[in-house]
């Protein structure tokens, strides 16, 4: 705006409107009539200029400055106005600041011939967050970022559960969201705003149910009425099993099963101590039998046993053990075995002339058994020969009278028969033809 008229510019004019016909020149040293006696240095020039308000008449008459009309409050050019070629002079302007806000006035610059806004000095109008167009540049609250945005308050989620709004100094951004932190819940959500869905709840993980095992024989899933989680598998108990396999899950095998003294998992799972002709138990994990009268365990294997010896077989289950001649050269017949065995061997007469029939029958047992002979010619029910030494071999001899003609072929039966053993071995059985004297007649 235009700064009013100086007092001794309106003085000036008027002396300058009632004395234009004066001399534009006085003489030198007057003294105005409120000086005194003393001249003011205004009154030693030859014309004021300017005219003070105290001058006395005569007034000087106003002289153009050579050069025009400058910017500094004065009438230099005599035309009775001020820095007219400087219009702008008082107008709103804009200083040396970093706002565009016209909170200055342009002034007469210090050189006179120029013009400029304010002082040197700055005087910045900084935008503030607060609505209003603080710097002047026809935006609000600009460089404020976030400013009306969905954000997240300081919580332990990640949810934007407020907006961006100006605090209250004005100086920055501040979040709204005041509430507290949303958990994650196991609901197949994304709860807490985290980018996963129920994430630490372990959804599908391997797990057991409510039983009495270990196995892991569901998955976790979300149980909508805790928020929580829940195992799928709802089988029973699985039973440990005497099978070297750890059914239950727990990471111990066959822990339910005394594998020491069990007759039925014996040493390891499965082995039964079996014995049919005796008793038998388990200890330090091995099979103990002990056997009736009449069997021994002679197989070399304890978990079976005892094996009879005293087998008592029947007659009409004779092995036929071949043929011997009675009365010629010959090849023996041989057997053996630990239990008891029944045989049929044929002696036969293969000599024209009267000789004999004959067959000797030897029978020898193991060490630590005994075992007999008997001999019964044509059938188990005829007359029987039998031999039954403690010690030594049982020896029975047969024989049958030559008559006319080759017949005198017959059968002998042979029956080894058990009498007692505290050890195994195998008894040998032999039957030679054409040898032996006495014995049992079978005629």
């Amino acid at each position: 705006m235009v700064r009013p008229p100086l007092p001794w510019i309106l003085v000036a004019l008027a002396a300058v409107a009632s004395a234009c016909s004066f001399d534009p020149s006085g003489p030198a040293g007057t003294i105005d009539a409120a000086d005194g006696p003393t001249a003011d240095a205004i009154d030693a020039t030859d014309v004021d200029a300017p005219v003070d308000a105290v001058d006395a008449p005569p007034i000087d008459a106003c002289v153009p400055r050579a050069g025009g009309e400058l910017c500094n409050g004065l009438d230099d050019d005599c035309d009775g106005m001020a820095d007219e070629d400087f219009p702008t002079v008082g107008d709103p302007c804009d200083g040396t600041d970093s706002d565009l806000c016209l909170d200055d006035v342009v002034r007469c610059a210090a050189s006179g011939v120029a013009t400029t806004c304010g002082d040197a000095t700055a005087d910045d109008d900084v935008e503030r967050c607060n609505a209003a167009d603080d710097d002047c540049d026809g935006m609000t609250d600009e460089g404020f970022t976030g400013l009306g945005a969905a954000c997240d308050g300081a919580d332990g989620d990640l949810c934007a559960e407020g907006m961006g709004a100006c605090s209250t100094d004005g100086l920055s951004v501040v979040c709204t969201d005041m509430t507290s932190t949303t958990a994650e819940v196991c609901n197949g959500a994304d709860d807490n705003c985290a980018g996963g869905i129920d994430e630490g709840f372990g959804v599908g993980t391997p797990c057991d149910g409510a039983d009495g095992d270990a196995c892991l024989e569901g998955v976790l899933e979300c149980d909508p009425g805790t928020g929580g989680t829940r195992c799928t598998d709802t089988s029973g108990t699985i039973a440990e099993q005497c099978n070297n396999v750890d059914d239950d899950c727990d990471t111990s095998i066959d822990e339910t099963f005394d594998l020491t003294s069990d007759v039925n998992n014996c040493g390891l799972c499965g082995r039964v101590c079996a014995n049919s002709f005796g008793t038998t138990t388990c200890a330090t994990s091995s099979c103990m039998p002990t056997c009736s009268a009449g069997a021994n365990d002679c197989d070399g294997n304890p978990v079976t046993g005892c094996e009879l010896r005293d087998t008592n077989p029947a007659c009409a289950a004779a092995t036929a053990l071949g043929t011997v001649s009675g009365d010629g050269t010959s090849t023996a017949l041989t057997a053996g075995g630990f239990g008891e065995a029944v045989y049929t061997v044929s002696v036969t007469e293969n000599v024209a002339g009267n000789n004999p029939i004959r067959a000797q029958v030897t029978l020898t047992s193991p060490p630590g058994a005994n075992f007999d002979l008997d001999v019964t010619c044509t059938s188990c029910g005829g007359t029987t020969l039998s031999s039954n030494n403690a010690t030594g071999d049982d020896v029975v001899a047969v024989r049958r009278n030559d008559t006319t003609g080759v017949g005198d072929t017959y059968t002998i039966v042979i029956t080894v028969r058990w009498t007692a053993a505290a050890a195994c071995g195998n008894w040998a059985l032999t039957v030679a033809g054409n040898t032996g004297t006495g014995g049992l007649s079978c005629n």
